[in-house]
């Protein structure tokens, strides 16, 4: 029973992986693999990759012809461009040099590879070229580095560089995102494998969240996503952490450093981890909620489950949530007392010894 369970999970991630990111990059595929770290996951990335060759041939080709009305005011200048730019895709790991500001009125200098280079209107730029543009024309200066390839290796970007909704967001190691807003959209795929900082509250949304870095906020943080969110690397929050998503993949460490974490989601509730992966709440509660929480329910009518593989959960109070449907949950340590609300149970722990607090069971749980 539980090698069939397991290997469902498996199946649905990777199912997960080749529909959510289809049309991404091979070197987001192979990292994905890693990330995933499974056969199945493996699986998936090289049918990504597979699947995208040809697209990323043909996209090195193409020309994005940018022709906004820009004006001889320079924030309007940088709105304009990054409307069309963001549009398009946000890429900073990209070497393709396929835009252009075909109406930019005067030549701007910007830092690549150490050295000035002049851009004008019939300049080919890369995504990251092109943020580095709208810094300088901001704020007459460069944060962002970028090699001879036009590829952003270094240094941070703002959310002034970032006021519009995004297509796709990567951002490659050693980069930093500095945000100061409330919420912020990617319409696709948020993919980090570098720093993002939120100083206050944060609410992102996405298709898909991977993150291979860190996501920190001084405050609440909260992470959507209606297809999955992958972690390999830290997610912290000073208060609340919610993560709202139907699939939860987690190698990494996600804490809520003096309040609590939520997990939920809109549907079935998927809970992966590995076993030495952490959800920590020193100072407060993990919640883990099923759909009819929210006062939702599945197109069948049936309230949804909740399936938690692995993990080590650390808090003083782990409060498992679904009062209309099931919890299956198997993990590596559960350090707080354990509260739950279910039709049925099935708990398993390898901690020494776990405390149960208040139950609500229709019928016998299963330890």
């Amino acid at each position: 029973m539980k090698i069939a369970k397991t290997l469902t999970v498996a199946v649905n991630l990777a199912l997960f992986i080749i529909y959510s990111f289809n049309g991404y990059s091979s070197a987001f595929a192979t990292e994905l693999g890693h990330a995933v770290g499974n056969e199945f996951g493996n699986q998936a990335a090289n049918i990504v990759y597979q699947n995208n060759s040809s697209h990323e041939s043909v996209s090195a080709s193409n020309t994005h012809n940018l022709d906004n009305e820009l004006t001889t005011n320079y924030n309007n200048e940088v709105n304009s461009i990054l409307a069309n730019v963001l549009n398009n895709g946000l890429n900073l790991t990209s070497a393709v040099h396929d835009i252009v500001i075909s109406n930019l009125n005067h030549a701007v200098n910007i830092v690549e590879n150490g050295q000035n280079i002049s851009v004008n209107s019939q300049t080919l730029l890369t995504p990251g070229q092109s943020v580095a543009l709208s810094q300088v024309l901001t704020n007459n200066d460069q944060s962002l580095i970028l090699n001879a390839s036009g590829q952003a290796i270094g240094g941070s970007l703002a959310t002034i560089n970032l006021s519009h909704n995004v297509f796709n967001l990567e951002i490659p190691h050693n980069v930093t995102l500095v945000d100061n807003t409330s919420n912020f959209t990617v319409n696709n795929n948020l993919v980090n494998y570098g720093d993002i900082v939120v100083n206050g509250n944060f609410s992102v949304t996405a298709a898909n969240i991977v993150n291979l870095g860190s996501i920190t906020a001084s405050h609440d943080l909260s992470l959507n996503s209606s297809q999955g969110i992958i972690n390999e690397g830290f997610i912290t929050a000073n208060t609340d952490l919610t993560l709202n998503a139907p699939v939860v993949f987690n190698s990494g460490l996600i804490k809520s450093i003096d309040d609590s974490i939520t997990i939920t989601s809109n549907a079935n509730l998927n809970l992966n981890s590995t076993s030495n992966a952490n959800f920590e709440a020193p100072d407060g509660s993990i919640n883990i909620l099923g759909n009819n929480i929210l006062g939702s329910s599945l197109d069948s009518g049936k309230a949804s489950y909740i399936d938690i593989n692995q993990g080590n959960y650390l808090s003083k109070y782990l409060n498992l949530n679904n009062p209309n449907a099931d919890i299956e949950a198997f993990v590596n340590n559960v350090t707080g007392q354990i509260n739950t609300n279910a039709n049925t149970l099935h708990l398993a722990s390898q901690s020494a010894y776990m405390t149960i607090g208040n139950d609500s069971l229709k019928a016998d749980p299963t330890f």
